[in-house]
């Protein structure tokens, strides 16, 4: 009968756990996983922090009623502000 999850009798950790935290060990040595997960981040960041306020500014600017003037939302949203547009909306999370 196989241990599944246990250790051994040196400390070693034997059975699933251990293939599970070698596997873990394996995906943090790559560079491939840290370079796909810092594309997720940035893509995640883009379309929920940037995205949606590009979205408001071309619904204010075709004339939508909101009480915020458009010339605001576009101060908000031009590439000197991306950074700390995005990072206001991060620091929400």
């Amino acid at each position: 009968m196989a241990i599944v999850a246990g250790s051994a009798p040196g400390g070693e950790v034997v059975g699933t756990l251990g293939s599970f935290r070698a596997e873990l060990l394996k995906l943090r040595k790559r560079r491939a996983v840290w370079v796909i997960l810092l594309i997720l981040l940035v893509t995640v960041t883009l379309l929920e922090g940037y995205i949606p306020s590009y979205l408001s500014y071309i619904e204010l600017a075709t004339g939508v009623e909101s009480g915020f003037p458009p010339g605001a939302m576009l101060a908000q949203i031009l590439p000197g502000s991306l950074v700390p547009s995005v990072l206001n909306w991060v620091g929400t999370w």
